[in-house]
């Protein structure tokens, strides 16, 4: 129906590979932040780690999401006028239906640190109501994980 932007978006599957893949490393140090802060303070090293490879991580996903989300704006921007009102309530259903169910005060967090990305507002509005109540709640354990992470 579009294929240039069919193509475009195509493309773009690249960025979702990579975030997934940051996201499941920035999981694990968290995970073994928790783990290792739970026991003794002789994890101290191993602690560090992954603090060093978490903090890493959230720094290539946020790399990698801006220049996912400069890339792929114009594209929506073209794209959506030329769709029908049904079509881009189908596609927002997949979107949510399709998103992380681990780490959402990740996406959270990531979502508006160091400043709310370019469409956050608009992406905000499409989550569950039960998720846009936890807004608080889930900046709030990603802010205590980022220090924990040394940031």
């Amino acid at each position: 129906m579009f294929p240039d932007a069919v193509a475009a978006l195509d493309g773009l599957s690249v960025d979702h590979r990579a975030l997934d893949a940051e996201l499941k490393t920035l999981d694990a140090a968290v995970d073994a932040i928790a783990a290792g802060v739970a026991r003794r303070s002789d994890r101290a090293v191993a602690v560090r780690d992954a603090a060093r490879e978490g903090a890493q991580a959230a720094v290539r996903m946020r790399d990698v999401l801006m220049d996912h989300l400069d890339s792929e704006e114009p594209v929506l921007r073209e794209l959506f006028p030329q769709v029908s009102d049904a079509e881009v309530l189908r596609l927002r259903a997949a979107i949510v239906a399709g998103a992380p169910r681990s780490g959402p005060d990740l996406v959270m967090g990531l979502l508006h640190d160091p400043a709310p990305a370019p469409g956050a507002a608009r992406l905000m509005d499409s989550f569950p109501a039960p998720l846009r109540w936890m807004r608080p709640l889930l900046l709030k354990r990603y802010r205590t994980q980022r220090s924990a992470l040394g940031q």
